[in-house]
């Protein structure tokens, strides 16, 4: 009897356990959270089958839509591959939010571009590979390097650091290496691994996965909904391999060796 009893509470606890997770909205599209002035907003990506019906649609906290924002470019860029740092007092004083789209072409280059609320494109940062927002002496800096993509020997990498008027309303990224990315593992490896990050809320990125010549074998867009991903690296050679993630670098070893690990 005791035992019977004790059976019932525990399928009373677990139906009241998940009773209590409750499908609030779906979205579609690529979706993110951050923070603003007026409070919690959302936006989804809307990568239709043209160029012309690319768009931003920003929503607020209740699930409401607050702009629908068409995303107009140029080839050869074909697609929005992520948004960063969207904030209506970073980039301006203007209470308009604003937002940096990185856009992605069939030969890897990516592009990225400030834009705001009104679909107003304000600055283009050029060819990019990855992008960090810190503090610096209390000031806020956007550090952009765009990648010598082509492997052109000798040709160098460009880095550039832009001065901004505002900060994040959430927390911004600090540039100790540490905090931003930790040690893959495990390391080496000779089948799969596991890359962990860290981005601060809100944020989306994109991990890039670079050989010892380093040229771009792998991406994927990442968000602060997790904090790691598990990549398969049984076709991958034997070598050193490097993977970016704003700014921060850190490498692992593939070694095809008995030894090696996982």
């Amino acid at each position: 009897m005791k035992t019977k009893i004790l059976i019932l509470l525990i399928l009373l606890v677990d139906v009241i356990c998940k009773a209590q997770i409750t499908l609030e909205h779906k979205f579609y599209g690529n979706t993110n959270w951050f923070q603003t002035t007026s409070g919690l907003k959302y936006y989804s990506i809307i990568n239709g089958d043209s160029v012309s019906n690319r768009e931003i649609i920003i929503y607020n906290s209740d699930y409401s839509i607050y702009k629908a924002i068409p995303i107009n470019y140029d080839p050869p860029y074909y697609d929005i591959v992520g948004i960063c740092f969207a904030s209506d007092k970073l980039f301006n004083s203007d209470n308009l939010i604003e937002f940096i789209i990185e856009f992605g072409s069939g030969d890897g280059i990516d592009a990225a571009k400030l834009y705001n609320e009104n679909g107003t494109q304000l600055f283009d940062f050029g060819s990019c590979s990855f992008l960090s927002v810190y503090l610096d002496c209390n000031k806020t800096k956007l550090l952009i390097r765009n990648r010598n993509y082509n492997g052109v020997i000798g040709l160098p990498d460009s880095c550039y650091i832009y001065s901004l008027p505002g900060q994040m309303l959430t927390a911004i990224a600090t540039n100790n290496t540490e905090t931003l990315m930790k040690l893959a593992y495990p390391n080496p490896t000779k089948n799969t691994i596991t890359l962990p990050y860290n981005l601060q809320p809100g944020e989306t990125s994109i991990i890039r996965i670079y050989n010892a010549n380093g040229i771009l074998i792998y991406t994927k867009m990442i968000d602060s909904n997790f904090d790691r991903i598990q990549l398969n690296v049984k076709n991958y050679s034997s070598g050193i391999y490097f993977y970016e993630i704003n700014g921060k670098t850190s490498k692992f070893i593939v070694n095809k060796e008995r030894n090696a690990n996982n």
